[in-house]
């Protein structure tokens, strides 16, 4: 995983594809998000689409008391033509006043390979410095 902002978070493990997240806001169903740590993946999607996204996250207030956000591989979240950060300049142009840590590259969800399997509901640690690490600080299942 690659370092977007630095810091260290804990929280609940919580998120999903990002489409499908922010298509949820206003049912039933929407995203509770508060105290969570945060993960965001998709496919396909472009750089800008990502950016109105996560704005719809911000306006809904999806993204006050998120402690960390981390983000998937995000294969195909390209321009064509568009300089190859410019999914990263899109990610912290969204979320400038996030407080918490974030990073990208995690393999699961949507991914090019080997899928990590993360366990959603469970205690968490993000630590962002010049890489980023994930941790789960509580067991997935009971003995």
């Amino acid at each position: 995983m690659r370092a977007l902002k630095p810091g260290t978070a804990t929280g609940t493990l919580y998120g999903g594809c990002l489409s499908i997240l922010v298509s949820l806001l206003g049912t039933p169903y929407e995203p509770q998000t508060e105290g969570k740590l945060l993960f965001l993946e998709d496919t396909g999607a472009k750089p800008y689409q990502i950016d109105r996204m996560l704005w719809q996250l911000r306006q809904a207030d999806k993204l006050n008391g998120v402690r960390g956000i981390v983000f998937g591989e995000m294969p195909d979240c390209v321009s064509p033509g568009a300089a190859p950060n410019l999914l990263e300049e899109a990610i912290l142009h969204a979320l400038q006043d996030f407080d918490g840590p974030i990073a990208i590259g995690l393999r699961s969800g949507h991914v090019s390979r080997q899928n990590v399997t993360l366990t959603f509901g469970v205690e968490a640690e993000l630590r962002v410095a010049d890489e980023a690490q994930l941790n789960l600080i509580e067991a997935a299942v009971a003995k």
